[in-house]
This record gives C-alpha cells, sequence and structure tokens, in this order.
C-alpha cells in the first residue's frame, strides 16, 4: 500500500494549525491492506498497526556495499503491518526475511509514568538516534528499543507546506552530515525527509510537527500574521531579502511580510561602533540613506536600525 503523509487545517486550543495526517490512514478496514485493531470503543475508528521502523532500516540496509553507504537510499516498506491478505508485497518481504534485527511484531504505545513526558536523559529514539523529544512514543516488545510516533509512522513521500512545489521523500542515510531545514540542526540523519531537487532535508519529528497557520507576534508587527507557502517571491520586510527556503508570514493588510526566522530578531540592539541603543524601524524617511556600517545605500522601502 502506498504511504504518503499530507497537512490539514485543524484547530489547536481554538487557534488555526496545519497538522500532519497519514492520508490513507482514514476509514481503515480489515480489507484495506494495513492491519488494523480495535481501539475499545464502537465509537472510535480502527487503530492502525504499524512496523518496528529499527526494523525498516534494518531491511534498508541488508547487503549494502561501502559504496552504497555513502549513498542516500530511499526506503521501500511502508510504515503499516500489514493484513495477512493483502497485497503489500513490501510488507510481506519484511516479515518473511529471517536476517537478524528484523522484527515480527507490531510496535505498541509507550506511556510513561503519571503520564509525565520523557527528560532528554530517559530518551533516545531507537530509530533516528535522536534525543530530542516529540508528543506521542511507541516501544517494540521484540528489540526492546523505544521510538518517535513519527519515526514509526513515517510514511514514503510527505507534501510539506513549507516546500510545496516538490513531495519529500523518506530516505537513510548513514555517512556525512545534513542540516536539518526546520531547526537548523547540523548533525548526521539516520532517517531524514529529502528534497534531491533542492538538496533539502529536515529530521523526521521536525517534518511532521504541526505549523502555525496564524500567528500574533505583536513585537514584529501589530496585525496577525499569516501563514504563505510559496516564499520563493516574496522579499522580507525585515531583513529585505528573498530566502525561497525559509518559512514566510504575511499580513495582507499591511502588505508586511516576514521570515519565520527574523520574528526573533530583537527591535533594540547595540553595537560597538555607536554609543546608543538602535531601534529597529520598518518605516523609513525618504531620500537617499547609506549604512552607517558596510556605506552601502538603504533601501527606504523595507526596515533598517
Amino acid at each position: 500500500m502506498s504511504s504518503l503523509g499530507v497537512f490539514l487545517k485543524e484547530e489547536i486550543d481554538g487557534k488555526p494549525f496545519l497538522v500532519f495526517t497519514l492520508a490513507q490512514t482514514k476509514n481503515l478496514t480489515s480489507s484495506s491492506g494495513a492491519l488494523a485493531i480495535n481501539s475499545g470503543s464502537d465509537n472510535l475508528p480502527l487503530q492502525p498497526l504499524f512496523f518496528c521502523p529499527a526494523s525498516r532500516i534494518n531491511f534498508q540496509n541488508l547487503n549494502l556495499t561501502e559504496e552504497d553507504k555513502e549513498k542516500f537510499r530511499p526506503f521501500n516498506s511502508s510504515p503499516h503491518f500489514p493484513n495477512t491478505r493483502s497485497g503489500d508485497q513490501q510488507g510481506g518481504s519484511l516479515l518473511d526475511c529471517d536476517q537478524h534485527g528484523i522484527c515480527k511484531l507490531p510496535v505498541v504505545p509507550l506511556f510513561w509514568c503519571n503520564n509525565k513526558s520523557p527528560s532528554s536523559d530517559e530518551f533516545m529514539c531507537g530509530a533516528c538516534e535522536k534525543i530530542v523529544l516529540s508528543t506521542n512514543y511507541f516501544a517494540c516488545l521484540q528489540c526492546q528499543k523505544n521510538f518517535h510516533k513519527e519515526c514509526v509512522q513515517s510514511p514514503l513521500e510527505i507534501k510539506h507546506p513549507s516546500h510545496p512545489f516538490h513531495s519529500l521523500r523518506l530516505y537513510s542515510y548513514l555517512k556525512d552530515f545534513k542540516t536539518c531545514f526546520c531547526c537548523k540542526v547540523f548533525n548526521s540523519m539516520v532517517m531524514l525527509y529529502h528534497c534531491t531537487t533542492c538538496d533539502l532535508s529536515m529530521h523526521t519529528v521536525c517534518a511532521m510537527r504541526s505549523i502555525p497557520f496564524v500567528v500574533d507576534h505583536p513585537k514584529s508587527h501589530p496585525h496577525s500574521l499569516t501563514f504563505f507557502p510559496a516564499q520563493a517571491s516574496l522579499i522580507c520586510s525585515f531583513c529585505a531579502t528573498i530566502k525561497k527556503l525559509d518559512p514566510t508570514y504575511i499580513c495582507i493588510e499591511c502588505v508586511f511580510v516576514i521570515h519565520e526566522h527574523c520574528m526573533g530578531f530583537p527591535h533594540v540592539i547595540r553595537i560597538s561602533r555607536h554609543n546608543h541603543h538602535i531601534s529597529f524601524t520598518s518605516s523609513l524617511p525618504s531620500g537617499n540613506l547609506s549604512c552607517r556600517a558596510c556605506h552601502q545605500q538603504v533601501d527606504n522601502d523595507y526596515g533598517a536600525y
């Protein structure tokens, strides 16, 4: 069965978000191809079962040469535990594999004592090998490893709002380091989502995080700001640059544009070459202005300190 992740608009605490969902897990039945269990109530939908993600990685890495280990390798096994009657040849071949490290049981939800979240000292994902915390977790009773929910449910392909023109494929990568598009952390990635066209990578947990559709950031702008996915054509009102790979928010009322990462810039700073604090302003006086630091001309249409 194909595996696709998409984002749908939903409300969280009364505010609109773009929330990740597995497109094919809706309305599961016993004949849908993926095995599901009853959640204990007639009013709740069937809950899908998932493979141990460590087994998916081990299956992916079988019979690799040293040269192969230095290349991106797209996953070809679905995260869904297959129904024995289904035609899921990929899932079936994983279950039929007798190699060491291939678990034959679906993972189970993991709950912490008193419903408390684990600390970074208590948890490291057995799939992506990151200690970053998630919202939900799973455990494999066969290999005794714990996993992020995102690594367990990682579909073969994601359509991500921050990169709308190309889908992201799930890859395994054992060599070299990559920078995550979302969190900007530079490290090794055992599982990652990647766009080969743009050379863009995301951690599995980062790729499935909910995205606020509307944000209120009064230090940046007095009005609510709306997420705008096609950011490649917009100049940021704060930094006066186009960053086609940066999530961007806009205010239609004011024709105001700001990169997500520019929202955190301070509005009052101090520099060594000036005796006083200097403040950011989005409205500059008319006339020819030059920067006192680089001596280049300042564009009056955008902000400056």
